[in-house]
This record gives structure tokens, C-alpha cells and sequence, in this order.
């Protein structure tokens, strides 16, 4: 259960490229993600389509069926700030090797 409401819907009038909703609330990820025509142009452009650096969440641009295969590659910036996958490194899997 979700403890966030996403107008779907309005997302998608604002933005044709929209795909879907990125969230992960340990590391405060809650974000749109697009699906552009190359993997260029939301590197430098947010969810509106205005020029930042930021950028915006943005699925590989090879990807088919998003969130329905077994892998969906989203891409966006490691910010400084933490803010968009800036707090992704505090994510990580204890392994242990065993003999």
C-alpha cells in the first residue's frame, strides 16, 4: 500500500513521455520517470521539458513494455544534494562469503 497519491492521469497531459512513478521511501525517491527518444535529452531536461542540469528519471531508450519485464533500466543523476538517485549509495546489500 502506498502512502502517496499519483494523478496519473495529470502526469500524463503535462508530459507525453510519462511512463510511470519511481518510489522508494527509505531513500526518499519519489519521482516521475519518461521515456524519451534517445538517452540524451533528459539527462539535461526535467519532467516539464525545461533545460537543468538535474535532468529527470528517464528508462533506457531501448525499453518496451516498462515495469512489465523482469529488468526496467531507469536512469538519472547520483545529485550531490541527495536528491534524485544522490541517496541510492545508502542502499545496499549486506553479502557475506562463506567457506
Amino acid at each position: 500500500f502506498l502512502d502517496i497519491a499519483v494523478d496519473f492521469k495529470s502526469l500524463e497531459s503535462m508530459n507525453s513521455d510519462f511512463e510511470g512513478w519511481l518510489y522508494i521511501p527509505a531513500l526518499n525517491i519519489n519521482y516521475p520517470v519518461v521515456l524519451g527518444a534517445d538517452n540524451d535529452y533528459y539527462l539535461t531536461h526535467t519532467f516539464q521539458k525545461e533545460e537543468n542540469k538535474s535532468g529527470a528519471l528517464f528508462l533506457d531508450q531501448v525499453t518496451t513494455n516498462a515495469f512489465e519485464n523482469y529488468n526496467t533500466i531507469i536512469h538519472g543523476h547520483n545529485m550531490k544534494d541527495g536528491s534524485m538517485f544522490g541517496k541510492l549509495k545508502n542502499f545496499y546489500r549486506n553479502t557475506k562469503t562463506y567457506a
